[in-house]
């Protein structure tokens, strides 16, 4: 047997409050120990069973209020009077929960809930009261912040989202905001809409911005959209589309669009054709420097258009110069060109230009004061032919005074009372004809009184030509199928040795003249052959054998001929 231990076993509290010494005999609670032997041997163990705090396999241990150790299959820890951090196992089966919550309630501040069986969902509650299979993040007097439901979508704002992200606020300011701080030149911050399909097709809609208000009976409606659409999807060549589509009697349809951006045509306004939808361009000082009227298919430059006019062009009485054409190109075939094409089928007469001057009678109305136009003559092809017409108003009406055609042009077209006049650098009627009496003045304006059949042509002044000399050297000269009218003022002028024939035309008009002379021996006769009568008879045969002296042939009437004796 050994001998007792030295010093004397002495028995104390941790805080030095209870001591004993020296002690013989060391107990423990059987309410909390066991004590097993074997030989000399003893096995001190944790207790399950007396009066006292106990511990299983399934529990959590802590001190009570008793100072004793005790256990449960919930951990509950509390600090002051209302501060408790809980892990339990509810009635519920299979439920676990872990909570920070005020001690005593069952509203969870912070609470995991956890399924071991699947049969009930999972949540995280950050809040009071927040149902099953939710995720609430609140702050201050259980205000929810942030919301995930059952079905994973999130709501900013709301408890109720309506859309994978719902965000809902009574803000006016900033509602979403992107912002990047790198200090590169790449692209940031980005917001990117992609349609992730395995079969992408043209007019698939990738990606659409909706804007959504009330109406006046508290439904909730569509205003606007912005939508994009895939024009071509071919690899490499990708084309597409975006549309700006304003709400049109309730619809924000494609058919709508005010505007629509393509790869392919560009920028197009009101592609779907409706009538009020105009587009209008401002400037500083003009609200329609640029205007285009759907519904009258009009178009307006500085003002709103005219209903019965294609393009209209307003001067809001500070321009100088309405509508100018310029070009810098520096080469010899070009230069500002307008352009009339009427690209419809031809016929003769059809007009294919116009340019019309109205201006205002003195009642206010609306009046046309002049036109030039072109029309077709002949539209063969190759071959055709125009008319340029200028017209002035004569009494209410357009009168045709100049006439450019392609074989004549025609001054006093509409044989009105018009004159027409060229004036020399001084002002002196270089030639001057006069409608009114069908008479044409050189240096002056015709007048009546002249003569007893007052001449047609008057000169005022000396008037000064050569003579028309016709020199023939064959000793025979028929001239029976000429016209008379060709010979006149002519001097024909024989110069062969034979003897010559000098036939005359076989008709002539009264006022017919001409000439002849032989320069040559052997005589000189002229002959009429039939039709007009030469000095009284035929045919006939006049002699004229003297050399170097001119002969007169005169038509005194109608297919009558006279010659001179010398």
């Amino acid at each position: 047997m050994s001998s007792p231990s030295s010093p004397p076993l002495t028995v104390e509290e941790s805080d030095g409050t209870n001591s004993n010494r020296p002690v013989t005999d060391l107990k423990f609670n059987a309410a909390d120990f066991t004590i097993s032997e074997s030989g000399r041997s003893s096995t001190v163990s944790l207790s399950g069973s007396g009066s006292g705090a106990s511990l299983t396999s399934t529990q959590i241990g802590f001190g009570d209020v008793s100072n004793l150790l005790s256990g449960s299959a919930n951990f509950v820890f509390t600090q002051g009077s209302n501060q408790q951090l809980e892990i339990n196992q509810a009635s519920t089966a299979g439920l676990s929960t872990l909570a920070f919550k005020e001690a005593g309630t069952t509203a969870g501040i912070f609470q995991y809930r956890g399924s071991t069986n699947g049969t009930l969902p999972n949540s995280i509650r950050m809040g009071t009261n927040v149902a099953g299979g939710n995720i609430a993040f609140m702050t201050g007097s259980a205000t929810t912040r942030m919301y995930i439901d059952s079905v994973g979508e999130v709501g900013i704002g709301t408890t109720s989202p309506s859309a994978p992200l719902h965000v809902k606020a009574s803000t006016v300011s900033s509602f979403l905001l992107l912002e990047n701080v790198d200090t590169g030149n790449s692209s940031a911050p980005d917001l990117v809409l992609y349609r992730n399909s395995t079969s992408p097709a043209v007019a698939d809609f990738i990606g659409i911005i909706d804007f959504k208000g009330k109406d006046d009976g508290g439904n909730e409606k569509y205003y606007g959209r912005i939508g994009a659409r895939i024009r071509d999807a071919s690899a490499g060549s990708e084309d597409g589309q975006l549309f700006f589509m304003p709400a049109k009697s309730g619809s924000t349809d494609v058919a709508n669009a005010a505007l629509k951006l393509d790869a392919q045509d560009g920028a197009v306004f009101n592609e779907g054709g409706q009538a009020d939808l105009d587009f209008r361009v401002e400037s500083d000082t003009n609200t329609h420097a640029f205007f285009v009227d759907a519904g009258n298919d009009t178009v307006g430059i500085g003002g709103i258009g005219a209903s019965d006019v294609a393009l209209h062009v307003f001067d809001d009485g500070g321009q100088d110069v309405l509508v100018r054409l310029e070009t810098d190109e520096n080469s010899a075939d070009k230069s500002p060109a307008l352009e009339f094409y009427k690209n419809s089928a031809a016929d003769i007469s059809d007009y294919i230009m116009a340019i019309d001057s109205y201006g205002l009678d003195d009642a206010s109305n609306k009046s046309e004061y002049s036109r030039i136009a072109t029309y077709i003559e002949d539209e063969t092809a190759a071959t055709e032919n125009g008319v340029m017409i200028f017209q002035v108003a004569e009494a209410g009406s357009l009168r045709s005074n100049f006439v450019l055609g392609s074989t004549l042009v025609t001054v006093n077209g509409g044989s009105r009372n018009v004159d027409f006049r060229v004036l020399a650098d001084d002002g002196s009627k270089n030639i001057y004809s006069d409608a009114g009496i069908n008479a044409v003045g050189i240096q002056d304006q015709p007048t009546t009184g002249l003569a007893d059949n007052n001449p047609a042509l008057q000169v005022n002044g000396s008037m000064t030509s050569k003579c028309a000399i016709v020199t023939k050297t064959s000793a025979t000269v028929d001239l029976s199928t000429r016209d008379s009218n060709e010979l006149i003022g002519q001097l024909y002028v024989l110069t062969s040795a034979s003897a010559k024939t000098f036939t005359v035309p076989t008709s002539c008009t009264q006022g017919d003249w001409f000439r002849v002379c032989t320069t040559g021996a052997n005589g000189m006769d002229i002959v009429s052959t039939g039709g007009a009568t030469l000095n009284g008879s035929t045919p006939t045969t006049l002699t004229r054998d003297s050399q170097n002296e001119i002969y007169t042939v005169v038509a005194i009437a109608t297919d009558k001929w006279i010659c001179t004796t010398g």
